[in-house]
């Protein structure tokens, strides 16, 4: 009510999100009059002293959301069933259905299966459903994004390679600042792996790594390195359900796409932005790596 009195008393309203949870926001489609919204999270004691400044156009704002802002919170199956099971013998818990599908896993998933659509009830598809992706966020200048180079085990590969257990996979990328405002940008990157209906359960993609620039000015560039390893987006199958023998951290022979966002659901249109790496054998870790260091 106090936004739709604003809205309506005054020629330039910008709402602000002082909160650190996921809300509906739904209203900022449907109050007229709202020319932005800005989340700031937890500002504490210094924070807000930036706001003034973002607001103004003196800094440009370059964070990312980590997480999905949804229209309908009753989409994400973590809020559906989270109903506290009391148990004289057991305790008490809650019965987490959703499994490795949970926040932007969960919506591009349930996407690429087709769930988001009208016979379903979506008559507006994913973008019905979704309102900002994860790693959604705006600025007040534009980027270009360039893939100068891509390695395989520090050899210059194409578009596609084979990969083996130890095998690192970088890629150098220039970012560029295209537009009249100094701000910087954030290059998100994310694996797609092959999936057996009935099999692993994997997520349709996955963040595996993401870096940011500097302060660029109007016209300047900098040069950003990201990489990762198959471990980074190996599936844990402790049911061994892909029926191999082994229960534990693997990465599945078949291919594994790669594709540079600028959040999880929306694919950088820059050249050679889709790429292919092939396990040619499935790889499997008998110790976990991580713990190991």
């Amino acid at each position: 009510e106090l936004i739709t009195y604003v809205s309506e008393t005054y020629k330039k309203v910008v709402v602000i999100i002082n909160s650190t949870n996921i809300m509906n926001l739904s209203f900022l489609e449907t109050i007229p009059n709202i020319g932005a919204c800005m989340m700031v999270g937890p500002t504490g004691t210094k924070g807000a002293t930036s706001i003034p400044k973002l607001l103004y156009g003196d800094a440009t704002p370059s964070g990312r959301l980590v997480d999905t802002f949804a229209y309908d919170l009753y989409t994400n199956p973590s809020i559906i069933w989270n109903t506290p099971i009391w148990s004289s013998t057991d305790g008490s818990y809650l019965d987490k259905v959703a499994g490795i599908y949970i926040g932007y896993k969960w919506y591009e998933t349930a996407d690429a299966m087709g769930m988001w659509t009208a016979a379903n009830g979506y008559e507006k598809g994913y973008e019905g459903v979704v309102q900002y992706p994860f790693g959604h966020g705006l600025s007040y200048t534009d980027f270009e994004w360039t893939i100068d180079d891509i390695k395989v085990d520090d050899v210059s590969v194409n578009k596609s390679a084979a990969i083996k257990e130890n095998s690192k996979i970088e890629f150098t990328v220039t970012v560029k600042n295209i537009g009249e405002i100094k701000g910087k940008d954030v290059v998100e990157l994310y694996i797609t792996p092959p999936y057996t209906k009935g099999g692993i359960e994997k997520a349709e993609i996955n963040l595996v790594d993401f870096a940011k620039t500097s302060l660029l000015r109007p016209g300047d560039s900098e040069t950003l390195t990201l990489s990762f390893k198959p471990y980074d987006f190996a599936s844990y199958d402790c049911y061994d359900m892909n029926k191999n023998g082994f229960k534990g951290y693997e990465v599945e022979k078949g291919e594994y796409v790669v594709t540079f966002r600028s959040d999880a659901h929306t694919i950088k249109e820059i050249p050679n932005s889709t790429l292919k790496y092939i396990a040619n054998e499935t790889i499997q870790f008998e110790n976990d790596p991580v713990a190991q260091k």
